[in-house]
Formats: structure tokens, C-alpha cells, sequence
């Protein structure tokens, strides 16, 4: 029989998750292991799988060769509880799992057992588990004819569960199916519980919360029944037996309330009042934390158009929609709740100085509200003021596009139509003839160029299309606007923050010489962030594990990084390592694309490392290069003297 490492069956999520041929290289590249080590991992993937299932073509990689339902097929299996190899992570997460759900508790010889190692490796991993179960007050006990069982109180070992489940979703360690065999509970009636819940409340919640709230009540009827209750003061019993949703809870026909005391009633109405909203015809203020949500969503409103320099009061989707967010957010945190918000690192990456706003603003009412934002619920406000931010400036950071054509007034015309009805947010001049497009291109101070000829324009994109507009032209383009508009908004978003932030420094201020390489030759841009690593490693203000982690964002979230033409800001999490705030970077001799599926040429590699995610570095630096024509210079530059003759183009900007 054929067992997979680890380290094989993540090569198979990956596969799965591409569509297209990867090469050996790549994933040489994404794994950190040499060629031949996936050159051997292929070779038992392949005869694990069978059927044929791994295409291997030269020049081109490697790809599975099956449907989207078979790939979903196989990511189950090799997700599954049942898979008989487990990185020593995934162990100990399942032994908690296990601990938490069994009752009264579960043998080493049992764990062993359905993790298919020997008992010595499960003694090992249980003082690992230990740990994380003293995080939340909790301890393991050895009795005899039980096993280990897990005691404190009730309450923390509720909240452990929600954290374990939050994790267990987030790296895909375990999924809702595994949990529901595990507990075994009515779950008809526990869904039919809360959509009954949703009708009598008017809302509907969304998804991931509908889940939540299943497994959780799932979890809270398992325990009752074994007669493990939580006991609350009558002060907090009084305060939710006047709210309507208790006598809704009481009252609801399909919740099994035989082993439920009052004070579990009183849990699960805290899991409900913390479920995340999605729609909602009635908003009354049936939470305690209502009225206060309102004037902090008011509040963090008015801060964000002074830092943004934009008037949100007509955009009622936001102003809504915050206040809603923010009355879950602050039950959820003053009840102790975890919060899981996957998109955390994405926003922190992509929309940095948002985040960063957002973050400053939140720290200023923390104190005033007596409670501490986790950075997954700044991430969460900050996808609220950003998704704001984007539909406020869209019309203005569209960019302008020059359109060619050379052949005649139809073709022409037929190519502004469909891009027209297409491509309805382009701000289009033109059809333009290529004797026009250079004069025309300067005068409108144009982004790029659609062209119908060939057609070559000196620092401008130029994109050739088939006038009828193919599939392919139209992903050409998006892909362009996303570029433009995001780098558009990237220096608009670095304007504010310096507006507030009050710092001027020198391009050696921020750059010292000793951070800095030229004419540099390499072809591989994860090679590239490698090399511009070099000097921070060197002096230890970076760890090797946040290079990986700025490769890492690049593969799994696109050149992002590339907000201004032709220059990528590496970046990661402070968590990922950094020991000091700093900066470096290189240029290329050459040219090279950043990315595997969707790419962006860059010319230079900046690495920056911010103490405790701040941007001032990365903020003075862009202020520098907006200046003039300080982003060529920056590119083109062959010494480090070069470089700091941008200052004097600043200088004269400010006189």
C-alpha cells in the first residue's frame, strides 16, 4: 500500500489547485526542496494515484488530468481524518479535537489508534496539546477506565471548542462532516432551530456563520446531555432574560431544550448574537451593544473621510452595513468569541495603508470602549472602509486609454462599441491613427494603448486586439485596469497617510548604501527578492522565514506587490520576522515578470520590513518617487549617486 508524506499530498493540493501545467522548477520553488525531490514525490503521486491521473509533458510540467469533481473528490481524501499520514500539526490539533469531543474522555491507546501511530508518539504530542489547552484555562486529567479527560470550566471549554473549529476551517485540518460524526447530534433540527430563528428576526446569516452556530449548539446539546452545564450569575441571567431572542430560544419547537438549562440558553443566545448578518430587514436594537455601535460606526466614519479627503454620507450601503458589522464585532469580542477572518494577511498586503488607517482609528476609541480590536477584526472594518474607498474614487482612477486602429471608420467603430458595452468604466479617446497616438497619447496624458496594428509606444503598454475583441483581449485588458487603478489608488492612499503622518526623510534616510545592488542578472523573481533579502538577513533584521513568506503572498496572491510600474514592494507580516523596520533594494540588468499565473513586469525589487505593520517607511519612499519623473530615475539608476539625486527633484517640488 502507497502512503503519502505530508509534504506529497500538499503537492497534490497544489496541483489541484492549478488548472494548468507546473513545472518542476516551480514547485521546487514554492516547496523549498530541490528538483529531484519532486521529481521523486511525483513519481509516488503518480503510482498512489493511478489511472493516470498525473500528466507529465516535457517543456511544459505537470497536471492532473481530471474533472472538477474528482479533484474536489481527492482533496476530501487526502483532507480526510482518516488519512494515515499526519504532519505532527495535524496530530495534535485531531488529539484536541478528539479531547474535546469525547466524554468523558478518550485513551492514549484509542488516539494511537485512530491516528495510526504508536503510543510514544502520542505521549509526545499530548505535551504539545498541553500547552495550547492551558492557553485557555483548561487541563488534562489521567483516570482511570476514561483516559485523559479535559476539565475547567465550562464556558472556556465551549470557547476552546468555537477557537478549534475557527482553526481547524482555516487550514483546512479538519471539515463540518468530520465534526457532525463526531458529535452526533439532530442536526435537521438544529438547522430547522435557526432558520426558524432568521424568520422570526427578519435576517438572514451568512454561511460560514450558519455553520458555526450549527456545530456549536451541536456541541452545547452533546455536553448538556452528559450533564455538563454552565452556571451563570442570576445578574447575567437577568440581563438576557429580557431580551426577545431568549423567549424566542425558549419558545423554538425544533431546539432540543430537554437537557438545557437556563443558563445554556443563555450561551447559545450569545452565539447568535454573534453571528455574523448578511441581511437584515429589521436592525432594532435588540443588542446592548446597539446604540454603541452606532456612534462608534459614526465616529470611525467621520475619521476615515478626513484621513481619505472623501464624503462617505451618501453611501448608506456603508454607513448600514458598519454599524451592523460593528454590533457583532463588539458582542463577539466582549463575550470572549474568537474571531476568524481569513482574508487578514490578503488585506493586510493588498491594502496596506487602508489597513493602517484603520488600525490608527481603531486604537484611538479602544480605550474609550474598553475593549481590544484583534487584528482580524481591523482586517474586517478595513474591507468595509476599503470596498467604500474603491466605489467613492472608481470614476476618478479609471484609467484613459488611447485607442488605434488602421483600419478605416467600421472597424473602428465596431472596436469603441464593444469596448463601450464590454468595458463600460474605460475612459476611451480616440480611434486614434498611429500618426496621432504619440501627440494625442501626451496631450490626454493617456494610461495605455489599445491597438488594433502593431504598434510601439516608449514607456506606455501597448495592447494588440483583434477589433471583435477576443476572450483573451478582454482579460488583457482587465488585468491592465486592475494594475493602473490600483497603483493609482496605492499613491493617492500614500498622500493621505504622509498628510498625517508628518514625516519628511531623504532617499539615504530610508535606503542606506550598504542596501542596495545594481545591474543585477537573474531571470527568476523569486531569486530576485532572494538577492535583495541578502543585506537584511546579513544584519539579522529580517529571518529567513520572512522571505519565504514575501514569496509566499506573491504565488498565492498575485503581483499585487507591483502598485507602481515596473517596481515591486516585497513585503510580508511583521509576525513572519522582523527584528528591526528597514529597507532595501535592487536593480535588474533586466526586465523580469513577478508571478506565475498572473504576472507584472518589474524592473526593480524593493524589500521593506515594517515594525508592528507600519508603513512610514514604505509611505516616504513612495513620496519620493511620485515626484516628477522619480520612478524612471529609481528604475534606471546604475549607482547608488544616482539615487540620491531623486532628493533634489523632491526638494524643488516643496520649494
Amino acid at each position: 500500500m502507497v502512503t503519502l508524506t505530508y509534504r506529497q499530498r500538499n503537492i497534490i493540493a497544489y496541483l489541484a489547485q492549478n488548472s494548468g501545467y507546473l513545472t518542476i522548477k516551480n514547485m521546487a520553488g514554492h516547496f523549498d526542496v530541490s528538483e529531484r525531490t519532486i521529481r521523486y514525490d511525483l513519481d509516488v503521486i503518480e503510482n498512489y494515484l493511478k489511472e493516470n491521473k498525473l500528466i507529465k509533458k516535457p517543456k511544459l510540467g505537470v497536471k492532473l488530468d481530471c474533472s472538477a469533481e474528482e479533484k474536489e473528490l481527492l482533496m476530501r481524501m487526502i483532507q480526510s481524518l482518516d488519512c494515515k499520514v499526519l504532519s505532527p500539526g495535524e496530530r495534535v490539533y485531531l488529539i484536541i479535537i478528539y479531547l474535546i469531543c469525547a466524554d468523558p474522555g478518550i485513551t492514549i491507546e484509542r488516539l494511537a489508534e485512530k491516528l495510526y501511530v504508536n503510543k510514544n508518539t502520542i505521549l509526545a504530542d499530548l505535551n504539545t496539546a498541553e500547552d495550547k489547552i492551558k492557553a485557555f484555562g483548561l487541563c488534562m486529567n489521567k483516570k482511570s477506565r476514561f483516559g485523559i479527560i479535559l476539565e475547567g470550566e465550562e464556558e472556556c471549554i465551549r470557547n476552546f471548542f468555537v477557537y478549534s473549529y475557527y482553526e481547524g476551517m482555516k487550514n483546512a485540518l479538519i471539515t463540518n462532516d468530520d465534526l457532525k460524526d463526531l458529535l452526533k447530534c439532530d442536526w435537521d433540527s438544529i438547522t430547522a432551530a435557526i432558520k426558524l430563528m432568521e424568520e422570526n428576526l427578519d435576517i438572514r446569516y451568512s454561511d460560514s456563520s450558519g455553520q458555526e452556530l450549527e456545530l456549536c449548539i451541536g456541541y452545547i446539546i452533546m455536553r448538556s446531555q452528559h450533564n455538563r452545564h454552565i452556571e451563570y450569575s442570576d445578574e447575567i441571567l437577568n440581563k438576557y432574560r429580557t431580551k426577545r431572542e431568549f423567549e424566542m430560544l425558549l419558545g423554538n419547537k425544533y431546539l432540543d431544550k430537554t437537557a438545557l438549562n437556563e443558563s445554556d440558553i443563555c450561551y447559545i443566545l450569545k452565539l447568535f448574537m454573534g453571528a455574523k448578518i448578511v441581511y437584515s430587514i429589521d436592525t432594532g436594537d435588540y443588542m446592548e451593544e446597539s446604540s454603541e455601535a452606532k456612534i462608534l460606526s459614526k465616529q470611525i466614519i467621520q475619521d476615515a473621510e478626513e484621513y481619505l479627503g472623501l464624503d462617505f454620507s451618501n453611501d448608506f450601503a456603508f454607513i448600514n452595513g458598519l454599524a451592523i458589522h460593528l454590533k457583532v464585532a463588539v458582542h463577539r469580542i466582549r463575550s470572549g468569541l474568537f474571531i476568524e477572518n481569513p482574508l487578514t494577511e490578503q488585506i493586510k498586503y493588498r491594502i496596506t495603508f487602508i489597513y493602517e488607517m484603520t488600525k490608527k482609528i481603531l486604537g484611538k476609541y479602544s480605550k474609550i470602549i474598553n475593549i481590544t480590536f484583534p487584528e482580524e477584526e481591523i482586517a474586517f472594518i478595513a474591507m468595509h472602509i476599503g470596498a467604500a474607498f474603491e466605489k467613492s474614487t472608481q470614476d476618478g482612477f479609471m484609467p484613459k486609454v488611447l485607442v488605434i486602429c488602421g483600419s478605416g471608420y467600421a472597424t473602428a467603430g465596431i472596436l469603441r462599441t464593444r469596448l463601450n458595452i464590454m468595458l463600460p468604466e474605460l475612459r476611451l479617446i480616440g480611434p486614434a491613427n498611429i500618426h496621432e497616438a504619440v501627440r494625442i497619447a501626451k496631450e490626454a496624458d493617456i494610461d495605455f494603448v489599445i491597438s488594433t496594428v502593431n504598434f510601439n509606444m516608449e514607456g506606455c503598454t501597448v495592447i494588440r486586439v483583434n477589433p471583435l475583441l477576443d476572450v483573451e483581449d478582454l482579460e488583457n485588458i482587465k488585468k491592465n485596469i486592475y494594475i493602473h487603478t490600483y497603483s493609482k489608488q496605492s499613491k493617492y492612499l500614500a498622500n493621505r497617510y504622509k498628510d498625517h503622518s508628518n514625516n519628511r526623510h531623504a532617499i539615504q534616510d530610508i535606503i542606506p548604501i550598504e542596501h542596495t545592488r545594481f545591474n543585477v542578472e537573474t531571470n527568476d523573481w523569486r531569486q530576485a527578492i532572494r538577492i535583495a533579502s541578502e543585506p537584511l538577513i546579513k544584519r539579522k533584521y529580517i529571518t529567513l522565514e520572512y522571505v519565504a513568506a514575501m514569496i509566499k503572498a506573491v504565488e498565492e496572491l498575485g503581483p499585487y506587490m507591483a502598485f507602481i510600474p515596473g517596481i515591486a514592494m516585497a513585503h510580508a507580516s511583521p509576525e513572519a520576522g522582523v527584528n528591526k523596520e528597514c529597507i532595501s533594494m535592487i536593480n535588474l540588468k533586466k526586465e523580469i515578470e513577478l508571478g506565475d499565473n498572473h504576472k507584472a513586469r518589474v524592473k526593480t525589487i524593493v524589500v521593506f520590513a515594517a515594525s508592528e505593520s507600519s508603513t512610514n517607511i514604505l509611505t516616504s519612499l513612495v513620496n519620493i518617487l511620485e515626484k516628477d519623473d522619480n520612478i524612471e530615475k529609481f528604475k534606471k539608476a546604475a549607482s547608488y549617486e544616482e539615487i540620491k539625486l531623486l532628493n533634489q527633484a523632491r526638494d524643488l517640488q516643496g520649494a
